[in-house]
């Protein structure tokens, strides 16, 4: 799914601070997209090579964060 779309699901259909779970989690597309909007990602995924690279999506778009300024 796109990012895009994603994010407008999230936005739509959720508030900030509120829980967003994906009981398919995959590569963590939709976690990754409810922590960047200011929410709670919560995701399931069986595979370990899919979890691995969702814990380093979310983990990438976290520095991303911290590495913004104050007026960025």
């Amino acid at each position: 799914m796109q990012l895009e779309t994603i994010e407008r699901s999230i936005i739509l259909w959720s508030n900030e601070g509120d829980t967003v779970l994906t009981p398919f989690m995959g590569i963590g597309s939709e976690v990754y997209e409810a922590v960047k909007l200011k929410r709670f990602g919560i995701g399931f995924e069986l595979k370990d090579s899919y979890f691995a690279e969702a814990v380093k999506n979310v983990k990438s778009m976290e520095m991303q964060v911290k590495q913004k300024g104050l007026f960025d």
